[in-house]
């Protein structure tokens, strides 16, 4: 299965680099970072959560703490669904983040439909976000001692090829994710899924717009759309979508 994760994902970056060459959509900046001259005026703008490199780090937390909603509401869920009869921990990450993506989404529909798109809703919820990480983090750091041993045993067992897959794949994920950095050209983003939220928000509830067919498909990549930019971040609403 790492073999074919892979094979996939070179190909088709390699692809995706050939078509970036061709067709020059995408603008490469003379230097990955800025020089020391923009340092002061970069801080300002991450202060305020402007410029490039502050949409971006913002970006990243914003969807850090809409995985955190996830994972932690999708958990709680599980358990209730499985009361005593619990999974390994990939799987229960796994199925808690689907488990609380989707109920977040309910959660927007809901909303959406009661004229409740609020960007103060949307902040409240990434806060809940934010407590829910806190308090996992500290769980996490008093059962590390449990956790740890076999964690570690796991990873010994894996031969260095699948050492090797592993992180070559959460680097290509990694890369990946950077991908909302540059204007999207991708049909489906510009035809629905950026703009049926837009619209929703503009209108102030979840509408059905005649023209519009993809409105009465179901909306989960909709409603997290929209979460992230009444959270003020497009950054974030790619990666939902990348996602």
């Amino acid at each position: 299965a790492a073999l074919g994760v892979f094979t996939y994902f070179t190909i088709d970056l390699f692809l995706k680099y050939l078509q970036a060459r061709t067709m020059r959509r995408f603008q490469i900046p003379p230097y990955p970072f800025p020089p020391l001259a923009d340092i002061r005026q970069n801080l300002g703008l991450l202060l305020r959560a402007e410029g490039g490199y502050a949409r971006s780090l913002y970006g990243y937390a914003v969807f850090g703490l809409m995985a955190a909603f996830f994972v932690t509401a999708g958990g709680k869920i599980l358990r209730v669904i499985l009361r005593a009869d619990p999974l390994p921990f990939l799987q229960t990450f796994s199925l808690s983040y689907l488990l609380g993506s989707l109920a977040a989404s309910l959660l927007w529909m809901l909303l959406g439909t009661l004229g409740l798109l609020k960007p103060w809703i949307a902040f409240a919820m990434l806060a809940a976000g934010a407590i829910f990480l806190i308090q996992r983090f500290f769980h996490m750091k008093k059962e590390w001692p449990q956790i740890r041993p076999p964690l570690s045993s796991w990873w010994l067992e894996q031969s260095l090829f699948e050492k090797g897959s592993l992180l070559f794949i959460a680097l290509i994920l990694f890369l990946y994710s950077t991908n909302p950095v540059f204007y999207t050209l991708s049909s489906d983003a510009l035809v629905t899924h950026l703009t049926l939220p837009n619209y929703y928000i503009n209108e102030g509830g979840l509408l059905i717009h005649p023209a519009h067919f993809h409105s009465y498909f179901p909306q989960n990549t909709e409603m997290l759309v929209v979460w992230s930019l009444l959270a003020g971040s497009e950054f974030t609403a790619q990666l939902v979508i990348w996602g």
